[in-house]
């Protein structure tokens, strides 16, 4: 039913959330049949470790990590990756730097480096935050919808109860076209995700166009379009909503045996 751009712009706009958490991403492996070993690999740790690595982070690398940071959080692109340049020279085993550079890729679909940075981050910090969260978000990102599944379901306590992992549960479930699990999790994401986030409304529309309730879709497609901010794939959802109306006035016409 929706086109590619339907699907690719439910990842625009939004990772940045990641970044205030300082979280990190865990990615083990791009084939197939890697996959069962990825995401036992990837379970969730008990508690937070700082590993070895990132305690011999310099304190000028975190200075150039925190611009980094900064510019990228004001889309100032270029000076981002300067000082990411900058910060990784320094400290070559800066997982947080990997995770940033990771992090932007996947925000960019451009998801060979993105595993690669991903990659490091699970070498050097397999205890960093926001690991698995990441990683089922690479797993959505490339269609592998069940591996995504696969991984949310390893996440426990509280980050499992985070409005970022339902988005992910959300984006998996449309993904796969599982209509009442789609409908479940991502009315938890409206529930719980912050007003500015105006995914959440395209990921419930989607949602409730799997349940054919047209007019619903409708209000959610066009409050997306209403909220603050760039809409790179404006004309996609425009014609989302398009199709929403039409099907609405298809379903809403009385048949000949009602007449």
């Amino acid at each position: 039913m929706w086109s590619e751009g339907f699907r690719c712009v439910l990842r625009l706009a939004w990772v940045a959330w990641v970044l205030l958490f300082a979280g990190g991403v865990g990615v083990a492996g791009a084939q197939e049949d890697q996959g069962t070993q990825a995401r036992t690999q990837a379970a969730p740790p008990a508690a937070f470790t700082v590993s070895v690595a990132s305690l011999q982070v310099s304190p000028k690398a975190r200075q150039h990590y925190e611009r980094a940071l900064a510019a990228h959080k004001s889309h100032a692109d270029q000076e981002c990756e300067r000082e990411l340049a900058k910060a990784l020279e320094i400290s070559p085993n800066y997982a947080e730097a990997y995770m940033l550079r990771a992090s932007r890729a996947i925000d960019a679909h451009n998801y060979e480096p993105a595993l690669q940075d991903a990659l490091r981050v699970q070498q050097l910090n397999p205890g960093l935050p926001w690991l698995n969260i990441l990683f089922a978000e690479y797993y959505n990102g490339v269609h592998r919808y069940k591996d995504a599944l696969l991984i949310l379901e390893n996440i426990h306590g509280s980050e499992a109860d985070t409005w970022q992992c339902r988005y992910e549960w959300a984006f998996a479930e449309v993904g796969l076209g599982n209509g009442e699990a789609a409908l479940h999790w991502s009315e938890l994401v409206l529930a719980a995700a912050p007003a500015n986030f105006r995914q959440g409304h395209l990921v419930r529309a989607y949602a409730l166009e799997l349940a054919q309730r047209w007019s619903e879709a409708a209000v959610e497609l066009e409050s997306y379009l209403a909220a603050p901010g760039s809409q790179a794939s404006r004309a996609e959802v425009l014609a989302a909503l398009a199709y929403s109306k039409r099907m609405e006035l298809d379903q809403n016409e009385p048949t000949m045996a009602s007449r």
